[in-house]
């Protein structure tokens, strides 16, 4: 049975352990990785195609846009509960698949917000350059799970996640890099096609069900992996665990007799 290593680790334990995370978790997890794949493959394919054959006018591009901002949310949901449910495998702990799902409901907009910030900073950086975008995309690869598994605010997550990769980028990228590297494998291809037939949508959701949760595995371990190498606990304290503590501190107080 996995579970998270309490030290740090060489890349070869980082790379093996993401591998195993993924396929110990993967039975848990494969059914919210087909809607993220279907979500992902199916709508875009389906408007590209349309795109690309110039039957879009201005009230379909509208349309898109609209259908765009009203799935990413679905998408964000599913796509964090796929991250929560491999970190439950990999802690050990004993958390219903319905606790992990109303927590990440609960978290739905920071969440659908922090995404957006990221795909519009990342996607700045690949406009300009390419090797931007790469160096934004992994220096705040650590945001969501931060945000869901340890509350942060969405600026303290991206704070956080920048100094934790920030002296070990090389070392996050190469973990990241056999997931990241079948994920452009899949994704880059398809602009390129004259025209994307059902096959290749196909072909594209099959993959994405696979790279989804390996892609959330291999975060989690490297993730882990920089805490205990910048020497952070396992969880860091919310505000709400730090506003009991005084709660309680305060209560203990005024329990004590006077003297």
């Amino acid at each position: 049975m996995f579970r998270f290593r309490d030290r740090e680790q060489t890349l070869p334990e980082l790379i093996f352990d993401g591998l195993v995370l993924f396929i110990a978790s993967f039975p848990q997890v494969w059914l919210w990785a087909l809607v993220v794949a279907v979500i992902s493959s199916v709508m875009p394919g389906y408007f590209l195609n349309m795109y690309l054959s110039g039957q879009l006018d201005d009230q379909q591009i509208t349309m898109l846009i609209i259908i765009s901002l009203l799935t990413t949310p679905i998408a964000v949901f599913f796509s964090a509960t796929i991250l929560h449910r491999i970190y439950v495998v990999g802690a050990g702990e004993e958390l219903a698949t319905v606790d992990t799902l109303k927590k990440v409901f609960n978290k739905i907009i920071p969440l659908t917000v922090a995404s957006l910030i990221i795909t519009v900073i990342t996607m700045i950086g690949y406009i300009l350059f390419f090797f931007p975008g790469l160096f934004l995309s992994v220096m705040l690869i650590f945001t969501i799970p931060l945000m869901l598994l340890d509350d942060c605010s969405i600026f303290k997550a991206i704070k956080l996640s920048i100094h934790l990769v920030w002296h070990h980028w090389w070392r996050t990228f190469s973990v990241l890099l056999i997931p990241l590297a079948i994920a452009a494998l899949v994704a880059v291809p398809v602009p390129l096609l004259q025209q994307i037939t059902a096959k290749e949508i196909l072909a594209h959701m099959a993959a994405l069900f696979v790279i989804a949760p390996m892609i959330h595995a291999f975060t989690l371990n490297v993730f882990y992996d920089s805490k205990l190498r910048h020497h952070l606990p396992l969880h860091l304290p919310n505000i709400d665990d730090k506003k009991s503590s005084k709660k309680r501190g305060k209560k203990a107080s005024e329990a004590k007799p006077a003297m």
